[in-house]
């Protein structure tokens, strides 16, 4: 049997398949990166829910041909060795585990020209000219100093905004009266003692980014503007890689993660830029699921439904 993952900041899924590919077990829980929990606590995390798919699959580690895991944050050899060493203590050979950032999960799908450009709790572009094997990166260092245009960005961009706006520098009551039906925070304060509170469990900021397509929707000029410099910078990773994977001719832009897959405006804003700078481009959203392709890459195989954006 195989066993395929997708562990994201927020939520960490696994498949099991049987070796004709019939699904076994399936299930999801709490995720998390090693730079946001740290080993110990990703360890009882990663643990937990692979104990509960071999039990409820009726397998076991040495019964695994092949592990495949895309998880958020493996963005060095130190950190895939942290993530060995847990899957080993947990039966694994080390022969059989695969284990790669969750962006180089979807870039290994391609055998062309390509960026994979993430946006859900953290942010990352991963480039590849699908021939050599070499992986360009821009982006994905953590939310303190990175992650621009994520969920994390996004949030933190709305509290600012809001704490700007408490300070009387501006005015949108749509975006203070969302902000403030939609939490417990009503004024400055507020909002510091939120951010100060899960500025490492970073879900909770994550979570503020869908008030503000809501908020841009309803007419908050705030709201879009920000949307709008999520969109700039994501897009900036981008225009980094391509030199690197393209020499001007087409390419494939794939975009992936909760922001840029379910905030219809960024989606659009992001598109609109790409197809503005680059001729050749195809942008396009995925129509499987990063835990479709740790199954598959772990059973040897590339395939990848997409649909186009124009």
């Amino acid at each position: 049997m195989v066993i395929g993952m997708d562990v994201g900041g927020t939520t960490a899924r696994i498949r099991v398949t049987d070796a004709k590919g019939s699904v076994l077990w399936e299930a999801e829980d709490q995720g998390g990166t090693l730079a946001g929990i740290g080993r110990e606590e990703l360890a009882v995390r990663l643990g937990r829910i692979i104990r509960r798919a071999l039990e409820a699959s009726g397998t076991t580690a040495d019964d695994c041909d092949r592990l495949c895991i895309g998880a958020s944050g493996v963005d060095t050899e130190d950190a895939q060795a942290v993530y060995e060493e847990i899957l080993l203590e947990l039966g694994f050979s080390r022969d059989r585990l695969m284990v790669v950032n969750d962006a180089e999960l979807l870039i290994r799908m391609f055998d062309a020209p390509a960026v994979v450009l993430i946006a859900g709790t953290g942010s990352i572009a991963l480039g590849s000219d699908g021939k050599s094997g070499i992986i360009h990166r821009c982006g994905g260092w953590e939310h303190l100093l990175s992650d621009e245009g994520s969920a994390t960005w996004l949030g933190m961009e709305l509290l600012r905004a809001y704490v700007r706006l408490c300070d009387r520098r501006g005015s949108d009551h749509v975006l203070t009266g969302l902000l403030e039906q939609h939490t417990t925070i009503r004024n400055a304060q507020d909002a510091v003692d939120f951010c100060q509170q899960h500025i490492m469990e970073k879900a909770d900021i994550a979570a503020l980014a869908p008030l503000l397509e809501t908020g841009a929707k309803a007419g908050s000029p705030v709201c879009r503007t920000i949307l709008e410099k999520g969109a700039n910078e994501l897009t900036d990773m981008v225009r980094q890689l391509v030199p690197l994977i393209s020499c001007g001719e087409r390419f494939t832009l794939l975009l992936w993660g909760s922001v840029l897959l379910k905030n219809q405006e960024i989606q659009g804003m992001t598109a609109r830029i790409a197809h503005r700078d680059w001729k050749h481009v195809s942008v396009c959203v995925p129509q499987c699921t990063a835990l479709d392709c740790a199954v598959l890459l772990a059973r040897g195989e590339k395939r990848m439904p997409v649909r186009e954006i124009r």
